[in-house]
């Protein structure tokens, strides 16, 4: 189940990052289900995450694959990631 819809024009932008990199919907799909071909159903999956075009995929693709993301800081103090996992 897609959390978007890319019906009609798929090469709309869904996300731009500061350097200027560009992602379509029609892109996000595809990367959605690359990722997904990777992962187990209802996964909890700790997605050490940053504000870019990659995280916005991973969690996406989470999202449509039936895991559970669960979003953490990329720069979250290492004696806390452990206290998670």
């Amino acid at each position: 189940m897609a959390y978007y819809n890319i019906r009609g024009d798929n090469k709309r932008l869904v996300a731009v990052e500061e350097s200027g990199k560009c992602l379509t919907y029609a892109q996000l799909a595809d990367e959605s289900k690359r990722i997904g071909s990777k992962l187990q159903k209802r996964s909890l999956i700790f997605q050490f995450c940053q504000n870019t075009i990659g995280s916005l995929c991973g969690y996406v693709s989470f999202l449509d694959n039936g895991s559970v993301p669960l979003l953490v800081d990329l720069h979250l103090e290492a004696e806390l990631v452990q206290g998670l996992i």
